[in-house]
């Protein structure tokens, strides 16, 4: 009933010497960030404890991530942290509907050595109720609901905080190996507060992309099989962020569209 998956990679690029021995290049530590010698590190540990993964009608599973990378600039190193804990239960109420409930703690990092504007942190807690329909084997409808609430724990660069709910509808249609249509629609409501204390990159990580006040996102997509070789692939995108209810003058929406054409062979 239990089963576990981990796996650590670890990356390192550095400068070249005479004095290093070959074995050196080989050694993947350390990994010191004050090691002057280092271009780039990266360093991941993925972990999952699964609890009857197997098994149709319901099951558990725990994740412990964790990545941090270190890169040399024109300007010094910039690096990234970010760490989360997570657990998620499904089940499956009846044959063709199927829930998916999850909770996410973690941290997000950024250090930079020239730009004080690209240092933050803060923590993150989400939690989040995925609910779909399959009926019969091409149309599947769900709904998701996602609450955040992320803080800036230092109060000396502003005590950030962001708070989000966000209710997403999805639909797909599929033809059996010849064409997929499938459209979704995301409102977010958030709540930003910096304290009088402007940082656009926290901004912009804690609310990912998105702008205080209301936010519109929508999606819809295509794809056929022209051939048993060729897929012919259509997406537009759409969003409309930070408006006021009423206000027209905030209603800006920004659309996106494009086209692929595939060969596999």
């Amino acid at each position: 009933m239990f089963s576990i998956f981990a796996s650590v990679s670890i990356t390192k690029k550095t400068f070249a010497e005479r004095s290093k021995r070959v074995g050196d290049y080989f050694n993947p530590f350390p990994l010191n960030k004050d090691n002057d010698r280092i271009v780039a590190t990266s360093v991941s540990s993925r972990n999952t404890l699964y609890f009857n993964r197997l098994e149709a009608k319901y099951g558990a599973q725990f994740d412990f991530n964790y990545a941090r990378t270190k890169t040399l600039l024109t300007a010094g190193f910039e690096s990234r942290l970010l760490q989360s804990q997570a657990v998620s239960v499904r089940w499956n109420v009846f044959k063709a509907f199927n829930s998916i409930l999850t909770y996410t703690n973690g941290l997000k990092a950024n250090e930079s050595d020239f730009y004080t504007s690209l240092k933050y942190r803060f923590t993150y807690n989400d939690a989040s109720a995925d609910l779909s329909y399959q009926f019969k084997t091409f149309l599947r409808v769900g709904v998701k609901y996602d609450f955040s609430m992320k803080v800036n724990p230092t109060d000396t660069v502003g005590k950030q905080t962001a708070q989000s709910h966000k209710l997403t509808a999805m639909v797909r249609y599929n033809r059996q190996s010849k064409s997929t249509v499938d459209a979704s629609l995301s409102y977010a409501s958030i709540k930003y507060n910096d304290k009088n204390y402007s940082n656009q990159q926290l901004e912009y990580a804690m609310l990912e992309g998105l702008q205080n006040g209301n936010n519109l996102v929508w999606s819809a997509g295509y794809s056929q099989n022209l051939t048993a070789n060729i897929q012919l692939s259509l997406v537009y995108d759409g969003r409309m962020t930070g408006f006021v209810q009423g206000d027209k003058s905030t209603m800006k929406p920004v659309h996106t569209g494009r086209a692929e054409i595939r060969a596999v062979f």
